[in-house]
């Protein structure tokens, strides 16, 4: 798998609860993910939120880890 083929089910499979997945959904269609990206195998983006934080997505083993 690449990360350029991720899809929408794929983070699905791996937010932790339907809320983080929802609020990830409205931060995206309301432009708080900025400074998105594409470096050495991984997606990293800064996300304003309550605070401001980085998400890093990357594939390890054909399986999808996130950290943020």
């Amino acid at each position: 798998m690449e990360l350029q083929n991720i899809s929408e089910d794929d983070i699905e499979g791996i937010a932790d609860s339907s809320s983080i997945l929802a609020r990830g959904k409205r931060y995206y269609k309301t432009n708080r993910v900025k400074s998105l990206q594409y470096k050495d195998g991984e997606i990293m983006a800064k996300v304003i939120g309550s605070d401001t934080y980085t998400i890093e997505i990357r594939i390890d083993e054909e399986e999808i880890e996130a950290e943020c």
